[in-house]
């Protein structure tokens, strides 16, 4: 705007000075019009080029501050446009931001459920496994002491078949346990 002010100034300083310097035209320089008829002469013809010049530089002004008013208003709307465009891609972005935000969090937590659900599996797996040990310990306990009654049962069977107590070869300890009641009754 400073721009355009100067340039202005310049030129009303240039029309005056030009004006008024000693470029007076002589008696002899005569302003006609279409029919050739004498308007002025001489010094009277700077009134008429004054017209003339304070016209031109009347409708160069014009024109200079139409464009200036385009180049503005279109400067403005461009400038609208661009604020529009920019809170458009503000906006845009703040979008993507959640959603990467959401998605980070959503992955976030289906790992930490994924983890959970692991978790809770192992404590079941390692409560099974505790317990798979434990009943492999009481079948070793259990086994054992069959084990332990069928050595029993055959020492003590070949103890009384050699000390000829009984003739028969007994099998289970409830027919242990008889034969040890009938040898009572017998004595």
């Amino acid at each position: 705007m400073n721009k355009y002010i100067t340039l202005v100034t310049i030129n009303i300083v240039v029309f005056v000075t030009l004006t008024f310097t000693k470029t007076w035209p002589s008696d002899q320089i005569r302003l006609l019009d279409e029919n050739l008829n004498t308007i002025a002469r001489g010094i009277e013809t700077l009134y008429h080029q004054w017209q003339s010049w304070l016209f031109i530089f009347s409708g160069l002004t014009l024109l200079t501050l139409i464009i200036k008013g385009l180049i503005f208003f279109c400067d403005k709307e461009h400038q609208q446009q661009k604020a529009i465009l920019l809170m458009s891609l503000k906006q845009i972005k703040q979008k993507e931001m959640d959603y990467q935000r959401n998605t980070y969090n959503e992955i976030r937590e289906s790992v930490q459920q994924w983890q959970d659900e692991l978790t809770l599996k192992e404590k079941e797996i390692e409560a099974d496994l505790q317990e798979m040990k434990k009943q492999k310990k009481m079948n070793n306990g259990l086994l054992s002491q069959k084990t332990r009654q069928q050595k029993q049962k055959k020492s003590i069977n070949s103890y009384l078949e050699g000390n000829g107590l009984t003739n028969q070869k007994i099998t289970s300890y409830i027919e242990l346990l008889n034969n040890a009641k009938n040898h009572k009754n017998i004595k």
